[in-house]
């Protein structure tokens, strides 16, 4: 099951994308470093979750919470 949602993950990120992208080209002019940054780190943050009981308790649903608010409120516009 597991391999099923990253393969399907994967052929949608390099043969999709990259197909419609040879159509148009791709801009990503509202992506900040700080973007990807947050996405890898919930990534990092999400895949123990994923193999020590595949379900979120309590505790770590309101820590993903917490860091998703920090994240909007870092970038917030001043």
């Amino acid at each position: 099951m597991l391999g099923n949602v990253l393969g399907s993950n994967l052929f949608n990120l390099l043969f999709v994308f990259w197909g419609s992208a040879a159509i148009y080209p791709v801009r990503f002019a509202g992506l900040q470093l700080l973007d990807l940054w947050m996405m890898t780190g919930a990534t990092v943050i999400l895949l123990p979750i994923l193999f020590t009981g595949k379900r979120l308790n309590r505790a770590e649903g309101l820590r993903l919470i917490a860091c998703y608010g920090g994240y909007l409120f870092f970038m917030w516009p001043k």
